[in-house]
């Protein structure tokens, strides 16, 4: 019988800080061999990902990165910014998931979105736009200028993303800006751009 030889295991791990499962990060990543962890998504760190592996991985990583020109010099400065969000942020990840959750709560009374509330799972929140007159882009637009920024996700829907400076208040605030003006306007500030 022939040996059994097993490939290793990367995860990339772009939001596992954010996922809202109750478990630790290091229980979720625990079976891969090397683990690459965006610590600029939700931690608000000024870097991409770091990569995790063991000494030896590492050692042929470095060698990797110096081949093929993707070294820095100086790199104190982003590794104590990266530390900082590691060790301050991460544990105010459940107090964005409940935002969203708060957020997306908010958005199902509003009748001209729809959105599944047991589907938010992390800090983003996806709506879609039943009324044929309103444009995602525009919508974004509109909420821009009240200082709410909000994403075109599709032709008919928007995502929001909360993050660890957004405030209780700032969910109340963006409930309110997205919800449509009355007035004769209304039609004309969020009308399908042709």
């Amino acid at each position: 019988m022939q040996p059994i030889t097993l490939l290793p295991f990367h995860l990339s791990a772009r939001l596992h800080f954010h996922l809202a499962l109750g478990v630790p990060v290091h229980r979720l990543v625990k079976a891969a061999d090397s683990v690459s962890v965006c610590l600029s998504k939700g931690l608000g760190a000024p870097i991409r990902s770091v990569v995790v592996g063991s000494e030896a991985f590492i050692d042929k990583a470095r060698i990797l990165r110096k081949t093929l020109g993707g070294g820095m010099r100086q790199v104190g400065f982003l590794c104590a910014a990266a530390y900082v969000a590691v060790r301050d942020t991460v544990g105010k990840l459940a107090d964005d998931h409940r935002k969203a959750k708060a957020l997306a709560e908010g958005l199902t009374k509003i009748k001209q979105f729809t959105v599944d509330s047991s589907s938010v799972e992390t800090n983003m929140v996806f709506f879609d736009i039943v009324d044929p007159h309103i444009s995602p882009s525009k919508l974004c637009q509109v909420l821009e200028q009240r200082n709410v920024l909000a994403m075109p996700a599709s032709s008919k829907s928007v995502r929001f993303v909360i993050h660890y400076q957004i405030l209780d208040s700032d969910v109340q605030y963006a409930l309110t800006c997205v919800e449509m003006p009355k007035g004769p306007n209304q039609s004309n500030t969020l009308k399908q751009t042709q």
